[in-house]
Parts: structure tokens; sequence; C-alpha cells
């Protein structure tokens, strides 16, 4: 009932009462109703409340309009019309940057992301909109995992944030981002479901594998989060080899001929840091230089590094806790991003509302029934898929590579 009302207050602050929007009067009406069923113990309430956190996160993002003015959205078209041509993105002078001359700040699962949209709605623009969406269809599509109170939280708690909604559509990229990292994850649950027929099991797996993998060929954040899942995957039992040769492999190969093209190049965004900017954005340095900017401006150019070791450190102390709750791995990895974000010099917002939708779905899976907790409960799945011997190979591999890396 909590998260019926929660969502109906929100639809009730965006209502002009002088002149009642008819949507939002409909989502009032339809936030009632839910609300009395609910109250009555209805069976299917759950359900119903689940299909209200879609329609108030639909409301809140469906008539925004995007903004076509960022360097971000200039600098990724201009990326995708040196694709087209035939050319090393990595090379390229751009002229769209801020400022001009800048080098493309992503790899190349970003430009290529918006090329798909590019082919099919011959825009960009609509992209993250499009994402933030079905985020919002992604979180409630969790619910025959992990159940409708978790899924309807989930769903509601990402479809009202307002900040979330507005930068989907600002010309940032980080909603896409999160929206590769969240389809990655409910690949993966689904795959691991015990409702989730055999033969779809080891499908699931792999795609899974193929979208985190290419949040890893889109953003940088990816590597704070994916170490964990793989961890998870390898406490469950599960073909963590495989899914990371899929997901880190396939990255590799992708990126790999732009790094022989233009080594330099490819190497500076790979590890881009903030070490060249001011002081700017949601992160502790911005909050001191409020009380007194003379305490922290003199040292801007030493806070990177700093900020870089705290942030390994945090990665490194974490890894012996990971067990086989997968969103326990991602809060953990959340953690970790949170961490370069609050330290960095420079931290845009639209850092936080991508890690938003992280956080939504982590918070869906964390401790969730459900799940499949070890692969000998369908060791079938993969007869068929992958030879045999090759089957046994990945076993054998894991287990020597994994007791390695126990003895160090």
């Amino acid at each position: 009932m909590a998260v019926t009302v929660f969502g109906l207050t929100h639809v009730i602050a965006g209502i002009d009462f002088a002149d009642v929007q008819r949507d939002l009067g409909l989502a009032f009406l339809v936030g009632v109703g839910v609300l009395l069923v609910v109250g009555a113990g209805v069976r299917f309430a759950g359900s119903m409340v689940v299909g209200f956190a879609v329609l108030v996160g639909f409301l809140e993002r469906i008539h925004r309009e995007p903004y076509t003015g960022t360097d971000v959205r200039a600098a990724t078209a201009e990326a995708i019309r040196v694709l087209q041509s035939g050319q090393n993105i990595y090379g390229h002078v751009f002229q769209d940057t801020s400022p001009p001359g800048d080098p493309f700040g992503y790899p190349i699962g970003e430009p290529g992301f918006y090329w798909i949209h590019q082919i099919f709605f011959d825009r960009i623009d609509l992209a993250d909109k499009l994402s933030g969406l079905l985020i919002v269809l992604l979180l409630a599509a969790l619910a025959p995992i992990v159940g409708t109170t978790r899924a309807a939280l989930a769903t509601m708690v990402y479809g009202t944030y307002s900040m979330a909604a507005r930068f989907a559509v600002d010309g940032s990229n980080d909603t896409s981002f999160s929206f590769l990292i969240v389809v990655g994850l409910v690949l993966l649950v689904y795959s691991q479901s015990t409702s989730t027929r055999l033969r779809w099991r080891p499908i699931l797996f792999i795609l899974s594998a193929v979208f985190l993998g290419w949040a890893i060929l889109f953003k940088q954040f990816a590597w704070f989060l994916y170490p964990y899942i793989m961890l998870a995957l390898r406490q469950r039992q599960e073909r963590w080899v495989l899914h990371a040769g899929i997901a880190i492999g396939g990255s590799v190969l992708i990126m790999l001929p732009f790094f022989i093209g233009e080594p330099v190049g490819t190497f500076r965004v790979l590890s881009r840091t903030a070490i060249d900017r001011d002081i700017w954005g949601l992160n502790i340095w911005s909050i001191l230089k409020s009380f007194n900017p003379s305490l922290v401006e003199p040292f801007t150019p030493f806070i990177t590094l700093p900020s870089v070791i705290l942030t390994l450190i945090v990665f490194v102390v974490q890894l012996p806790r990971i067990g086989g709750d997968i969103g326990a791995a991602v809060l953990r990895g959340l953690l970790v991003m949170g961490t370069l974000l609050i330290t960095s010099v420079w931290t845009t917002f639209p850092y936080y509302t991508g890690a938003s939708a992280i956080l939504a779905v982590a918070i869906a899976l964390y401790g969730a029934p459900g799940l499949a907790t070890s692969v000998d409960e369908y060791p079938r799945t993969w007869d068929g898929l992958l030879p045999p011997r090759l089957i046994r190979t990945i076993r054998r591999s894991s287990d020597r590579l994994w007791g390695k890396a126990a003895g160090s």
C-alpha cells in the first residue's frame, strides 16, 4: 500500500488544479482504484501495483522532449559520421566536442548503440528517452522472479525519480548506459530462475553476457560492476568463465582493431580521468569549496590520484566478501562507483541518475527468492548448446583458475 500511496502523491504533485491534465487525472483515478483494491486484499493486487508503477514511470517521461544542444550528443553524432566514412574515431580531430579538438571520450560501444537508433529512427536524440521507458518496463518484468512487492518498489522508486527522467532527455548518455546494465542483469536472473524453462536458460545467460559486455564497451563505469557480478556467478557455481569470456573477451576483440590503428588515442580514452578539470558538480570537494574555496582550490591538480587509489582500495577490500547474491554484488559495485564519484574533481549529475537505475534493480534483486542456487538444478540446459567436451574444458579451466586465485 505504501508504494501505491507514494505513486499517488507523485501524480497529485504534477496536476495543475486550475486545468487538470487528462492523463494525470486518469492516473489519479487509477491510483485511487489500485489503493482500494490493495486495501480490500484482492489476490491480484500486487500485479496492479506493479502496473500502476509502470504507468507513473511512463507519465513522468513520455511528454519530455529531448534537448539536443549538448556536446555529448553532438560528439556522438560526429563519431557515427566518422565510423560511416570508415575512419578510426580515436584518431579523428573532433569539431563538436567541448572544447573543439578534444578526443572522443567513450569506447566504441557508445556510438554503436546510438548508430542503431540512427539506422531505425533516423535520429539519436530519442535513444535515452526510450532507454528510460524500457528500464521502467524491465524493473516491472522482475515481478515473476522477485515478487510483486520488490518489483513494484523498484519500479516506483525509479519511475518517480524526476531527475532521472529529466537527464534522459538532456543529451547525456548515462541512461542508455544504465539500460544496458539493467537488461543484462534482468536476463541473467531470468537465466537462473527456477520458473524459466530449461531450454531458455543458456540462451538468456549468453544474452546477458552480450549486454553486460556492451555496457563495458559503452562506458568505463561498467568495470566497477562486472567483476563483482562475475564473482557472484562463481559463488553460485555458474559458468562465470564463459560469461566473462563473452563479455570481456568480446569487448577486447571489438576494441582491438581501433587500438591497433590508434593505440595512443584509444588508450587515452580508456584511461580517461578528470585530472585536468576544475572542481565542479556534486562531490566532497565542491561541498568543501562552498564553505571556503581557498581550502581546496590550490590542491585541485593533486586530487585525482588519491581519489583513484581510494577507489581501488574499496574495490579490492570488497572482493573476498562477494557471495552468490547478485543484487548484493551490484550494490558493492555501486559503492565503488560512488566512492569515485564523491571523491572526484568533476562529477556531473547524470552520473548519479544513471546509477539510480542500477540501484533500483539491485534493490529488487537483493536477497530475492526464486533464483536457482546451484548449477546442478539445470545441468541439462547446456546440452546441445555447446559440445560436451568444450563444457568439460570450461569447467576444468574455471576450477583451475579459481583455485590459483584462491591460493594466492
